[in-house]
């Protein structure tokens, strides 16, 4: 059987196979039998050996494993790791989508192919979609994973490497980052936060420009107006909020109450009224 693997291995670049791949062996070649075909079930069950030799290994049960076998093993690409083995391979394309576009801020229902050394991302409508890699699914199954979720734990060491390519664990609290920055912003060129709900800016040149409905780009501009009335309710309910947002919106002159603000404002104007003329 060590003879087939190797044989495998030389014609292949790999042992990455299922544990279901059976395979025949026809003019010296190695052909993987598909399950369709009759000569199948009798062919080599090269994908069972395979996994035969790790347990081997991990529970030294068997009596005839040795060093000198696991040696033999090594030097044709023996995947001791099936799990360890995809992470990594799952983890390199993440690697090369984040050098690609800087981030990692993809859907769930991302997919993408390699092409020529570049990541390509696949539309739902295009026909290698089906068949594309999930790198969406995996991003969100390793923010369970960290989390202890599907029957897992994510270990520091995995944790920090996809820390290093930008990992985003909290895609609600990066939104929320995002958008506060763009509040900051406002609140840094204007003044304030006095805005309507309504209101819709684009950040063009390094600066807030603040875009009327009549103009073309207001359907795409960000919602700063309903993000900043969305922390109002959050806030005066008492939920999802955290003390440090709310302190971080302080700091910016966050306006909590629209109706409290322009009584505020009106008595202003009453009192000086008054200082100015001895009465209302």
């Amino acid at each position: 059987m060590y003879d087939i693997a190797k044989m495998y291995y030389e014609q292949y670049g790999n042992l990455n196979v299922s544990l279901r791949c059976n395979v025949i062996i026809k003019n010296e070649k190695v052909i993987i039998a598909k399950k369709d075909n009759l000569k199948y079930k009798n062919a080599i069950q090269l994908g069972q050996w395979l996994s035969h030799q790790r347990q081997a290994k991990k529970s030294g049960t068997i009596s005839k494993w040795n060093e000198e076998k696991e040696k033999k093993l090594n030097q044709i690409g023996m995947i001791w790791n099936k799990s360890e083995e995809n992470w990594n391979k799952m983890y390199d394309v993440a690697k090369m989508y984040y050098e690609q576009y800087g981030n990692l801020d993809v859907v769930v229902t991302c997919r993408v192919l390699i092409e020529n050394g570049k990541v390509s991302v696949i539309k739902k409508e295009d026909s290698r979609y089906k068949d594309a890699i999930q790198l969406g699914v995996w991003l969100n199954d390793q923010r369970k994973a960290k989390k202890g979720r599907r029957n897992r734990n994510l270990d520091k060491e995995n944790v920090e490497k996809l820390n290093k390519i930008g990992m985003i664990w909290d895609k609600n609290e990066q939104s929320w980052n995002e958008m506060y920055e763009i509040a900051k912003k406002y609140y840094e060129q204007y003044g304030n936060l006095d805005v309507v709900v309504p209101c819709r800016v684009l950040i063009e040149n390094g600066k807030i420009n603040i875009i009327n409905k009549d103009d073309p780009k207001y359907k795409d501009a960000m919602h700063l107006g309903e993000w900043l009335g969305t922390q109002r309710r959050k806030g005066k309910g008492g939920y999802i909020y955290n003390e440090e947002m709310e302190e971080k919106l302080n700091q910016i002159g966050m306006i909590w109450d629209k109706n409290e603000q322009y009584w505020n404002e009106m008595y202003e104007i009453a009192k000086k009224y008054y200082e100015q003329y001895g009465n209302l």
